[in-house]
């Protein structure tokens, strides 16, 4: 079975940057997600612990990431 290779600058690149606009494409449909459910007075448990939990994840995985990257 063969192994997985290292991926080049170019691969890097375009992997940071579909994960970039998946992210960006997710925030903000769970922020209109909430904003409609606020006006229309539904439901705010899920999109919102979805919105929140999410923004904190990935704050937490960022302040790890540079605290081991010597950041």
């Amino acid at each position: 079975m063969k192994g997985f290779r290292k991926m080049d600058e170019m691969e890097k690149y375009i992997s940071y940057k579909s994960v970039f606009w998946s992210y960006s494409y997710m925030v903000a449909f769970l922020a209109v997600w909430v904003a409609y459910n606020a006006l229309n007075h539904l439901p705010l448990i899920v999109p919102l612990f979805l919105f929140i939990t999410q923004m904190l994840l990935q704050s937490t995985i960022r302040i790890v990431l540079k605290k081991r990257m010597g950041g």
